[in-house]
């Protein structure tokens, strides 16, 4: 299996949850095909509408400046004649959980939760340079020639990418075809991956002990999320021979000691928007912990930041309802921008909690006027009523 989670089952789970009855109670021979059936040529095509498909589900992070961002990497790690031959570009998933995948047509997909969670740009480099050895070294037809030759009977579609193509004898047909060939690779390729891949991250410039490093941060994360094991830990190689992998390649090879510069500081500035985004989903999952540590991370790099100073007084309020602390995140926010109407609203609605009517009037009263299409501007106005 893709080490980063090439399942698109971990794409869409919220998506997936109301629709999964359905596609169990399909008719299953409109969801099988011959693999005899399939070729490269369909194989690209399907690959394309998949990007297409999660596009027009709004499944990917639209942010001009990050994509512009990792196309830069991209352009480090990948040649220029790689690059126009297989047409690579990289787009952001908004997803709930850590993934990396990448697909024939030359899109590597990268989650928002993942970028989060990474530290700098060395290990961002690890995670593309394995996902663009993939793609340059046609993984995918390689790992479907084998399916062919292993297999003379059928293959089913995974059902959630039966979700994205809808049902029918065609869209399971699309389905099972992009299964046959992404369902998961063979050691000898995810070896091939990571070995090729330390190389072209280290040709660029990237300090080669961060492919190491990101092994080391995502084994963490299962054990201090204690959650069991997940696909990209349970692929082949499994993570702890893909580290031994990882020193051998190093000890048998040419390469210089570690160094080359992380990129700390540039990665934080250009990843800020995604980590609000995963702390706001975080919030709403009741990862308080998380969230904040998150929203502390935005904050340490642009300390005017009012949507996470709002969402961090959203956070406190939470946490310690008895306390008053929420105010000065709220106020904080509003003297970054006098007229942010998210901080206006939490402080009318804040202050007529406690009972200060003078200053629950003052923003409520603001946020009105600033703000007389909003969702919620009948309650505000009605709980304007009451401050009088």
């Amino acid at each position: 299996m893709n080490p980063f989670f090439i399942c698109l089952f971990l794409i869409v789970p919220l998506l997936l949850a109301g629709c999964a009855s359905a596609i169990r109670n399909s008719g299953e021979d409109s969801a099988w095909i011959k693999l005899e059936e399939i070729d490269n040529d369909s194989l690209l095509v399907l690959s394309r509408s998949v990007e297409q498909r999660l596009e027009n589900h709004n499944l990917l992070f639209v942010d001009d400046e990050l994509e512009q961002y990792l196309d830069e990497i991209l352009s480090r790690l990948a040649s220029p004649h790689e690059k126009q031959r297989h047409n690579l570009k990289i787009k952001v998933l908004r997803s709930r959980r850590i993934n990396a995948f990448a697909y024939p047509h030359g899109t590597i997909f990268v989650s928002v939760p993942l970028l989060a969670r990474i530290t700098n740009e060395g290990q961002l480099a690890a995670v593309l340079s394995h996902e663009l050895i993939h793609i340059v070294n046609n993984h995918a037809e390689k790992n479907l020639i084998k399916l062919k030759e292993r297999s003379g009977a059928q293959i089913q579609p995974h059902p959630d990418l039966v979700f994205l193509f809808g049902e029918g004898r065609h869209a399971g047909s699309a389905a099972a075809v992009l299964s046959a060939s992404l369902r998961g690779y063979s050691r000898e390729l995810e070896r091939e991956a990571d070995s090729l891949g330390v190389f072209k991250m280290a040709a660029a410039g990237y300090p080669h002990d961060e492919f190491l490093g990101l092994f080391l941060l995502l084994r963490d994360y299962v054990v201090t999320e204690n959650v069991a094991e997940i696909p990209f830990f349970n692929s082949h190689p499994r993570i702890t021979e893909r580290i031994r992998n990882y020193h051998n390649i190093i000890n048998n090879s040419k390469l210089e000691k570690s160094d080359g510069d992380k990129n700390e500081e540039v990665f934080k500035t250009r990843v800020k928007n995604a980590v609000l985004y995963d702390a706001r989903i975080n919030t709403a999952a009741g990862r308080a912990d998380l969230a904040e540590a998150q929203l502390d991370r935005v904050l340490s790099i642009e300390v005017c930041n009012a949507e996470a100073l709002i969402m961090r007084g959203d956070l406190e309020r939470h946490l310690s309802p008895r306390s008053t602390a929420f105010f000065l995140w709220y106020e904080s926010a509003l003297q970054c921008d006098s007229d942010n109407t998210g901080a206006l609203r939490a402080l009318g609605y804040g202050y007529h909690s406690i009972g200060n009517f003078e200053k629950a009037r003052e923003y409520l009263s603001k946020y009105s006027e600033l703000a007389p299409d909003a969702a919620d501007i009948k309650m505000a106005e009605e709980t304007l009523r009451r401050c009088f």
